[in-house]
């Protein structure tokens, strides 16, 4: 068992916690969580550590080879949350290239967890439930998930989750947009993280314009737009655009929109943030792709 936080071990874990370019460096971060943990594909998961209560009330993850048991004080100082769960894995990263986006459709009906994933228990209790027959082979058009500077970590992850449960097929980021790989973020998607591709396209606005010449109709979110997104058709391949929580869209990212949309509210509420405004649209094309 590690009980000294000067272990080379925990200090390499705890760089990849804090520093972004460490991670980047390195090609891989850290998913700390029983739910983060036991979802990772076992071919990337690199090492994990737990707690002795948490050893022992797991026994399997403690003969797997790569685990290492650590005291309750050194998994604290690895730890980034106030209440740790006593187990995190070092995670490879997984790279993707847009065109696997554009080429993948939708899995909303698929199995969201294969059993052959987990590392510990039986993850399968994670899987979507079974919908009628009817839906089960249907292919779609992309839904796809544009993210122009999004900043924060917690609604980053949460629209990660929102997509994997829209069924949509993918997400591009901006640079701009938040570290997915923040140990927040990946708590916050809750182990969609595994199963969502995504990318940082170094060219956002090209890569919008690769979007609109593959055939995609672009619905950006805008405050300044009167036309209700239950007025839009997301039945075909299509991309949602969502801006900065604070600032929008930017001017160059609208023009590539072929609808501005809003989402009609009551009461004296403005706006949502970014991840709940991803979330209700994404579901809107959920909704109409699922009884067109």
């Amino acid at each position: 068992m590690i009980t000294s936080t000067d272990n080379n071990k925990i200090k390499d874990v705890c760089r990849l916690v804090a520093k972004k370019k460490e991670r980047n460096n390195r090609c891989l971060f850290v998913a700390e969580g029983e739910k983060q943990v036991f979802e990772a594909p076992k071919d990337r998961i690199e090492s994990i550590f737990c707690t002795e209560v948490f050893a022992a009330t797991h026994p399997d993850i403690a003969t797997d080879g790569i685990t290492e048991i650590v005291s309750d004080r050194v998994f604290a100082k690895m730890s980034d949350t106030d209440t740790p769960q006593g187990v995190m894995a070092v995670v490879k990263m997984c790279e993707t290239k847009s065109e696997e986006i554009y080429e993948t459709d939708s899995r909303i009906f698929r199995p969201s967890v294969r059993q052959d994933q987990g590392t510990g228990p039986d993850t399968s209790q994670y899987s979507a439930e079974a919908v009628s027959e009817d839906h089960t082979e249907k292919e779609e058009q992309p839904l796809i998930v544009f993210l122009e500077d999004i900043r924060d970590p917690g609604n980053l992850g949460t629209i990660v989750r929102s997509a994997e449960a829209a069924g949509a097929a993918g997400i591009v980021m901006s640079e701009g947009t938040v570290d997915i790989y923040n140990p927040k973020t990946v708590r916050s998607t809750m182990g969609s993280i595994y199963r969502v591709p995504f990318i940082y396209a170094e060219d956002f606005y090209g890569e919008l314009e690769n979007a609109k010449k593959r055939g995609l109709q672009i619905f950006a979110a805008h405050l300044d737009s009167s036309h209700s997104y239950y007025e839009s058709d997301f039945t075909k391949a299509c991309g949602i655009l969502i801006g900065n929580e604070a600032s929008g869209l930017s001017p160059r990212a609208t023009e590539f929109a072929d609808e501005c949309l809003v989402i009609p509210m009551c009461g004296r509420v403005e706006s949502l943030n970014a991840a709940m405004a991803a979330t209700v649209i994404m579901f809107e094309a959920r909704r109409q792709r699922m009884f067109r």
